[in-house]
């Protein structure tokens, strides 16, 4: 069940990667705009220092909490979508879980080793008869060597 769920939150993971991204570069995009306006109403112009300060201490007044509020906003998911993985880096991790969770269940390494020791026997067996087979290939050719010296030297 614990695999399941696992793999259920990263498809769901991955579905909100894209709107991630955007909300990203939309936020980014937003924060640099304001910034762009707050650095045009930093500075009071001529005009505003003769007739209108008010209304120019208002603009920034009006425009500060919201430039702040869009730069944590785009510093948090930026954050969130540097730190989530991708798709197949998760499940190449829920992979690993399960490896890891079945090499530690006893019954696995009783029986993994038992099947490693039945592989084994089976692998010197195969190698015992590639053994057999080249030595009397061996003493076959040498015999055919002796056989065909001897009709040489007749």
């Amino acid at each position: 069940m614990d695999l399941a769920l696992l793999v259920y939150v990263i498809s769901v993971i991955a579905n909100i990667k894209v709107p991630l991204i955007v909300g990203t570069i939309l936020f980014g995009i937003l924060f640099v705009i304001a910034s762009i306006v707050k650095m045009i109403h930093l500075v009071p112009s001529d005009y505003d220092r003769k007739y209108n300060m008010e209304s120019f201490q208002e603009v920034k007044a009006a425009i500060e909490p919201w430039w702040k509020k869009l730069g944590i906003l785009f510093v948090v998911i930026s954050i969130f979508n540097i730190i989530t993985p991708a798709e197949k880096t998760m499940y190449v991790m829920v992979g690993a879980y399960a490896a890891q969770k079945v090499a530690e269940n006893e019954k696995v390494v009783v029986l993994s080793s038992k099947v490693l020791k039945i592989i084994e026997s089976k692998l010197d067996g195969y190698i015992d008869e590639a053994e057999q087979e080249v030595k009397k290939k061996l003493e076959a050719t040498e015999k055919k060597a002796v056989d065909t010296a001897t009709k040489v030297a007749k």
